[in-house]
């Protein structure tokens, strides 16, 4: 609940999303107190201020500000439009519950993905708005092959990866370490199997015998998925780089043209003595909050 307190006008009472999952919080604001005036204004944009009389005078700074080079200037390109936001990107069309989100979740929990400031969503929304049947043909196809996966879903041992990763553990024995102080399986409402909560052998087994291969096809179908929903539109790119280590000798053995690692090359950026390693050069295709990354190694 927001309450708003002023003499002369009617006062505000807005309700919030909150007030109706258990989560109730009051902020209260009165408009004659210059301290709560101050933060109201910076926190609630919509807020009516008092009119300011004159105007301030912008002065005119004659030396231009230093920024980075832009790409348009390494290239012979020239906008043919003139305007400051012709070319940004549009914003990411907004996704409506009854096209994506009635059969999946319910309209509260959309309700709290739409207008709740930093809810980034729950772990189980990745499986309930993706299709992983491509994991199901894969294993088939593995297991047609000879490849035993010892009775586990594919699918099920992925969701367990991805919540060892969102809860922060290092290696594959943090779920098996949280199993012993917790009595139900934190997944069983995705998986295949309700009681299925894998050890650190049983995810590694299952890790270690998918193809990297087929992972990457499988984000190249999520991407491509991203495209024609129009969460990625790959029109504008951002460029940076990154230097990554060679375990290797910064130094070549005498009468040797190459370093020990006969790929890697010598690294100097603005006069710092990086060593021997690679030099990625990373694309982002930038559309408004949401990021399509690619990698290539120059």
């Amino acid at each position: 609940m927001i309450i708003i307190l002023y003499k002369d006008l009617p006062s505000i009472f807005q309700t919030q999303l909150t007030d109706f999952i258990g989560k109730r919080s009051v902020e209260r604001y009165g408009m004659s107190v210059p301290r709560d005036y101050r933060i109201a204004r910076k926190k609630f944009r919509w807020i009516s201020i008092h009119p300011v009389w004159g105007k301030h005078v912008k002065k005119n700074n004659s030396t231009p500000p230093k920024s980075q080079k832009r790409i348009p200037e390494f290239i012979n390109w020239l906008p043919k439009r003139r305007g400051h936001y012709i070319y940004r990107f549009p914003r990411v069309k907004i996704p409506r519950f009854e096209d994506h989100g009635i059969y999946s979740i319910s309209k509260m929990e959309w309700d709290m993905h739409r207008y709740l400031k930093g809810l980034d969503g729950f772990l189980e929304n990745l499986f309930e708005f993706n299709d992983l049947s491509y994991f199901q043909d894969l294993q088939g196809t593995l297991e047609d092959e000879g490849v035993s996966f010892k009775n586990m879903f594919i699918e099920d041992v992925i969701a367990y990866e991805l919540l060892r990763i969102n809860l922060g553990f290092k290696n594959y024995k943090g779920i098996e370490k949280m199993s012993k102080f917790i009595r139900c399986p934190p997944l069983d409402a995705v998986t295949h199997d309700y009681e299925f909560f894998p050890n650190a052998s049983d995810l590694s087994h299952v890790l270690t015998r998918i193809p990297a291969t087929a992972l990457f096809e499988f984000f190249q179908l999520l991407v491509k998925e991203c495209v024609v929903y129009g969460i990625i539109v790959p029109k504008i790119l951002i460029w940076d780089g990154q230097f990554v280590k060679s375990n290797c000798n910064n130094n070549k053995k005498k009468g040797n043209i190459k370093y020990n690692d006969p790929d890697a090359g010598y690294c100097r950026h603005n006069g710092i003595k990086k060593g021997v390693g690679y030099d990625p050069g990373i694309l982002h295709a930038h559309c408004f909050n949401r990021w399509s990354l690619v990698i290539r190694v120059f």
